[in-house]
Protein backbone atom coordinates (compact mmCIF):
# COMPACT_ATOMS: atom_id res chain seq x y z
CA UNK A 1 0.00 0.00 0.00
CA UNK A 2 2.83 2.59 1.16
CA UNK A 3 4.49 1.75 -2.36
CA UNK A 4 1.71 2.50 -4.44
CA UNK A 5 1.30 5.49 -2.62
CA UNK A 6 4.86 6.60 -3.24
CA UNK A 7 4.65 5.54 -6.80
CA UNK A 8 1.12 7.69 -7.49
CA UNK A 9 2.87 10.34 -5.94
CA UNK A 10 6.34 9.95 -8.09
CA UNK A 11 4.20 9.92 -11.48
CA UNK A 12 2.28 13.11 -10.32
CA UNK A 13 5.65 15.02 -9.42
CA UNK A 14 6.90 13.97 -13.23
CA UNK A 15 3.40 14.72 -14.63
CA UNK A 16 3.78 18.06 -12.79
CA UNK A 17 7.27 19.09 -14.07
CA UNK A 18 6.39 18.12 -17.57
CA UNK A 19 3.66 20.27 -18.16
CA UNK A 20 6.14 22.67 -16.31
CA UNK A 21 8.22 21.74 -19.00
CA UNK A 22 5.53 22.52 -21.60
CA UNK A 23 4.76 25.90 -20.69
CA UNK A 24 8.27 26.95 -20.07
CA UNK A 25 8.44 25.53 -24.02
CA UNK A 26 5.53 27.77 -24.95
CA UNK A 27 6.44 30.97 -22.77
CA UNK A 28 9.71 30.65 -24.68
CA UNK A 29 8.67 30.44 -28.02
CA UNK A 30 5.84 32.67 -28.08
CA UNK A 31 8.61 35.34 -26.35
CA UNK A 32 11.08 34.64 -29.87
CA UNK A 33 8.11 35.25 -31.90
CA UNK A 34 7.32 38.56 -30.27
CA UNK A 35 10.65 39.53 -31.32
CA UNK A 36 11.31 38.27 -34.69
CA UNK A 37 8.93 39.60 -37.89
CA UNK A 38 8.10 36.26 -40.14
CA UNK A 39 9.39 36.40 -43.46
CA UNK A 40 7.93 37.45 -46.61
CA UNK A 41 6.69 34.33 -48.40
CA UNK A 42 8.48 34.80 -51.42
CA UNK A 43 11.32 35.22 -49.52
CA UNK A 44 10.73 31.75 -47.75
CA UNK A 45 9.75 29.98 -50.88
CA UNK A 46 13.18 31.27 -52.55
CA UNK A 47 15.55 30.01 -49.03
CA UNK A 48 13.27 26.48 -49.99
CA UNK A 49 14.01 25.64 -53.69
CA UNK A 50 17.57 27.49 -53.06
CA UNK A 51 18.18 24.44 -50.05
CA UNK A 52 16.39 22.16 -52.57
CA UNK A 53 18.73 22.79 -55.21
CA UNK A 54 22.03 22.77 -53.27
CA UNK A 55 20.31 19.28 -52.19
CA UNK A 56 20.04 18.13 -55.17
CA UNK A 57 23.31 18.84 -56.80
CA UNK A 58 25.19 16.93 -53.93
CA UNK A 59 22.80 14.11 -54.21
CA UNK A 60 23.90 14.14 -58.04
CA UNK A 61 27.65 13.68 -57.22
CA UNK A 62 26.79 10.57 -55.65
CA UNK A 63 25.32 9.03 -58.36
CA UNK A 64 27.36 5.97 -60.50
CA UNK A 65 26.15 6.61 -63.72
CA UNK A 66 26.32 3.19 -66.04
CA UNK A 67 28.49 3.36 -69.22
CA UNK A 68 27.79 4.03 -72.31
CA UNK A 69 28.00 0.01 -73.18
CA UNK A 70 26.21 -1.21 -70.28
CA UNK A 71 23.33 1.58 -70.99
CA UNK A 72 22.82 0.11 -74.61
CA UNK A 73 23.03 -3.58 -73.48
CA UNK A 74 20.33 -2.77 -70.95
CA UNK A 75 18.19 -1.16 -73.36
CA UNK A 76 18.43 -3.77 -75.85
CA UNK A 77 17.27 -6.30 -72.96
CA UNK A 78 14.06 -3.89 -72.22
CA UNK A 79 13.31 -2.95 -75.64
CA UNK A 80 13.54 -7.32 -76.52
CA UNK A 81 11.69 -8.29 -73.50
CA UNK A 82 8.69 -5.61 -74.19
CA UNK A 83 8.49 -7.53 -78.06
CA UNK A 84 9.00 -10.77 -76.46
CA UNK A 85 5.93 -10.02 -73.80
CA UNK A 86 3.63 -7.90 -76.35
CA UNK A 87 3.80 -11.02 -78.99
CA UNK A 88 2.74 -13.58 -75.63
CA UNK A 89 -0.05 -11.10 -75.34
CA UNK A 90 -0.82 -10.92 -78.97
CA UNK A 91 -1.54 -14.94 -78.83
CA UNK A 92 -3.19 -15.39 -76.34
CA UNK A 93 -5.37 -12.56 -77.32
CA UNK A 94 -5.86 -14.10 -80.58
CA UNK A 95 -6.78 -17.62 -79.09
CA UNK A 96 -9.20 -16.23 -77.08
CA UNK A 97 -10.84 -14.79 -79.25
CA UNK A 98 -10.97 -17.82 -81.59
CA UNK A 99 -12.44 -20.37 -78.78
CA UNK A 100 -15.06 -17.59 -78.11
CA UNK A 101 -15.97 -17.06 -81.57
CA UNK A 102 -16.19 -20.80 -81.65
CA UNK A 103 -18.58 -21.17 -78.46
CA UNK A 104 -20.37 -18.19 -80.20
CA UNK A 105 -20.89 -19.84 -83.65
CA UNK A 106 -22.29 -23.15 -81.92
CA UNK A 107 -24.53 -21.47 -79.48
CA UNK A 108 -25.98 -19.06 -82.07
Amino acid sequence: MAEEKMNLQANETAEVEVEATAAEAKSAKAEKRKGEKKENFFVRLGKKIKKLCRDLGSEMKKVVWLSKSETKKSSVLVIVTVIAIAAAIGVVDTAFSTVINFIAGLIG
